[in-house]
């Protein structure tokens, strides 16, 4: 499994996801806006990085991030730690 590292900018197109993705891995990224529950949307399948999430939201608005590791054949290994932003 990578590092699971996960680091996230704002970038004018949107917010702008960097992760490890090794070889013959699958990385699936998750976002949840905060204050709408615990619900988690999977936001991208197979993703690479890095990857942007273009869709718009509210100034304002929170948002957390994870991508979760899994092999080719999509058996879970492992997931990375949250990222956070408050939309301005």
């Amino acid at each position: 499994m990578s590092s699971a590292n996960l680091s996230l900018t704002l970038v004018p197109a949107g917010r702008c996801l960097t992760f490890v993705k090794e070889e013959c891995q699958r990385v699936h990224i998750y976002r949840r806006v905060v204050g709408e529950g615990s619900a988690w949307r999977h936001i991208a399948y197979d993703a690479s990085s890095p990857f942007v999430d273009k869709e718009v939201f509210a100034a304002g608005t929170g948002l957390e991030y994870h991508v979760q590791y899994c092999t080719q054949f999509d058996e879970y290994e492992g997931h990375s730690p949250l990222v956070h932003v408050t939309l301005a």
